[in-house]
C-alpha cells in the first residue's frame, strides 16, 4: 500500500472509534501513521486530524448534549500540563505511560466484569477540578488527557451523552493547548498541512460513522463498548510503547556526499493527542 492508503485507512478507523466514542483517536490512528511517518509529522498531524473531529463531533452533536459544569475541569487541566512538564525532566515517562497502560486494562476488566453501580462520586467543582488536573498531568506524561475523565464519568453512572459533553471538550481544550504550543515553537510545517488536507476524506467518513452508530447505541450497549476501547488502546500502547517509533536519522557518516548537513532539530515529546 501506498503511503497515503496507510495514513487514510488509519485516520478512517481513528474517527470512526472517536466519533463513536468521543476518544481515542490518536491511540487508533497512530497505530498506522507512525509506521510511514516520524514523529515530527504524525504528532502535529494526528493533533490536527483529531482537533477538526472533536470540533465537528460537538457542534453535531450540540443540541443532544448539556455542556455545564466544564470550566472546573478545565482549568484544573490546564494548571496540570505544565506539572506534567516538569515531572517528565524528574520521571521516566515511558515507564510511567506502560503502568498507566496496565491500571487501564485492570480497570476496564473489572468494570466490564461486574454490573454499573452508580454514585458514591463527588461530582462538585473541586472534584472536576482535581479529574481535570489529574487528566492534565496523564496526557501530558502519556498522551491519553481523555482517560481521566472516561473513567470519573464511569464511576459516577453518567449518560452516554453526560460523558461525552465532558469528555470531549476537555481533549479538545487540551490538544488546542499543546497545537499552541507547538506552533510557538515551529514543529508544525508544510508537509504535515499537506498530509491533513489529504486526510480530510478519510477523516470526514470515519467521523460521519462513528456518529451515526453513537444515536444508535443503548446506554449499556455504549458503556460496555466504551470500557472495550480503553481496553483495546490500553493494550495497543503497552505492545507498541513510545520508544517502539523513534524518529528517523541519517544514516552514520552525516549526510551524503554533495548535501549540506540538516541542521540539528530537538523534537518535542508527543504531547496529549487523544
Amino acid at each position: 500500500m501506498t503511503e497515503i492508503t496507510i495514513l487514510s485507512l488509519g485516520v478512517f478507523l481513528g474517527a470512526f472509534v472517536s466519533g463513536f466514542s468521543g476518544f481515542a483517536f490518536s491511540p487508533v490512528a497512530g497505530l498506522f501513521v507512525f509506521v510511514v511517518l516520524p514523529p515530527a509529522l504524525a504528532v502535529p498531524l494526528l493533533m490536527a486530524c483529531s482537533i477538526i473531529l472533536q470540533s465537528a463531533s460537538l457542534v453535531f452533536l450540540r443540541r443532544s448534549l448539556q455542556f455545564t459544569g466544564l470550566g472546573p475541569m478545565l482549568l484544573g487541566g490546564a494548571a496540570g500540563t505544565p506539572v506534567a512538564l516538569m515531572l517528565f525532566q524528574h520521571i521516566d515517562g515511558g515507564t510511567f505511560t506502560l503502568a498507566f497502560a496496565w491500571f487501564l486494562v485492570a480497570y476496564a476488566v473489572v468494570m466490564l466484569a461486574r454490573p454499573r453501580v452508580a454514585g458514591g462520586v463527588p461530582g462538585g467543582p473541586a472534584a472536576r477540578a482535581a479529574v481535570g488536573f489529574t487528566g492534565g498531568i496523564i496526557g501530558g506524561l502519556t498522551a491519553m488527557p481523555g482517560a481521566a475523565p472516561v473513567v470519573y464519568s464511569d464511576l459516577r453512572g453518567d449518560t452516554k451523552e453526560m460523558q461525552r459533553a465532558m469528555v470531549q471538550p476537555f481533549i479538545l481544550a487540551m490538544q488546542l493547548l499543546s497545537l499552541a504550543l507547538m506552533g510557538a515553537t515551529n514543529l508544525i510545517g508544510w508537509e504535515a498541512l499537506r498530509l491533513l488536507v489529504l486526510c480530510l476524506p478519510a477523516l470526514a467518513a470515519g467521523g460521519t460513522l462513528g456518529l451515526a452508530l453513537f444515536g444508535r447505541a443503548p446506554a449499556a450497549g455504549f458503556r460496555r463498548a466504551v470500557l472495550l476501547i480503553l481496553l483495546g488502546t490500553s493494550l495497543l500502547t503497552i505492545a507498541h510503547p513510545p520508544s517502539a517509533h523513534p524518529p528517523k536519522t541519517d544514516p552514520p557518516g552525516g549526510a551524503p556526499a554533495g548535501q549540506t548537513p540538516p541542521e540539528t532539530v530537538t523534537v518535542a515529546r508527543p504531547q496529549p493527542l487523544h
